[in-house]
């Protein structure tokens, strides 16, 4: 038999292992309150109130917002899937592309990579003009229409770029890299058009002059790399939005 001492230690502790569940309890029943107002409030708030979170977290530059704009919330999963699909599309025209390439041993003058923005088909700037020109050779003609082949079976958007390196231009026809850019983007433009099926809606060129080097301009190779014109098929995500 319990003494009264012992009887009331025994009742003290009963009543603080209650105490400390039931605050252990009300704690859990709070948290839960909280995450169904909070997912009550995502849920009923206007997509100009999410965009603008979705802006303050991501500081307005990243590739997450250009997503957002086309993101319609109650078709998430339709968006992810169709996303999935056009992955393995341009996967398949990488695939094919390198294929092309390496099969006529023109890995010196073109390349083809998968990036976040999409499809990148880069050509060398001696693979399709003579120095300080905008003219295109009949071979830079053929390689451009075999590169675009497989680009005529898709929808995405496709922006034309020109880069050159950091030597100034020096002749009659262009006052600057700038200018000479955006003429050479241009001709490969006007080759698209007229030689392949790709409707002039989805096309766009830009020309960066020297301003966007993807190597130092330092060396011989690395001016080289960066005299270059690139074609870039858009993730469809990015298609009706500037990107950089």
């Amino acid at each position: 038999m319990l003494s009264k001492r012992e009887y009331s230690n025994t009742s003290k502790s009963e009543n603080a292992g209650m105490m400390r569940w039931l605050m252990t309890y009300a704690d859990l029943i709070t948290l839960l309150m909280i995450f169904f107002i909070i997912m009550y409030s995502l849920a009923s708030m206007k997509s100009q109130q999410l965009e603008k979170i979705v802006n303050d977290f991501t500081g307005g530059t990243s590739s997450s917002n250009y997503m957002y704009n086309n993101i319609d919330i109650n078709k998430l999963d339709s968006l992810l899937e169709q996303q999935a699909k056009e992955e393995k599309l341009l996967e398949n025209i990488v695939r094919q592309l390198n294929h092309y390439i390496k099969k006529h041993n023109l890995q010196n003058v073109v390349s083809v990579t998968l990036e976040d923005r999409g499809v990148v088909v880069s050509f060398k700037d001696v693979a399709l003009f003579s120095s300080g020109s905008d003219v295109l050779s009949d071979s830079a003609k053929s390689l451009i229409d075999a590169m675009c082949v497989p680009l005529e079976k898709i929808n995405n958007q496709i922006r034309v770029e020109g880069y050159t390196d950091n030597k100034p231009i020096n002749n009659s026809e262009f006052k600057s890299n700038w200018e000479l850019s955006s003429a050479r983007a241009d001709s490969v433009l006007e080759q698209i058009i007229s030689s392949t099926s790709i409707a002039p809606s989805r096309l766009a060129t830009v020309g960066y002059g020297q301003y966007r080097p993807i190597l130092p301009n330092t060396t011989s190779a690395g001016r080289q790399a960066n005299r270059r014109v690139d074609l870039v098929v858009l993730r469809s995500i990015f298609n009706s939005n500037d990107v950089n």
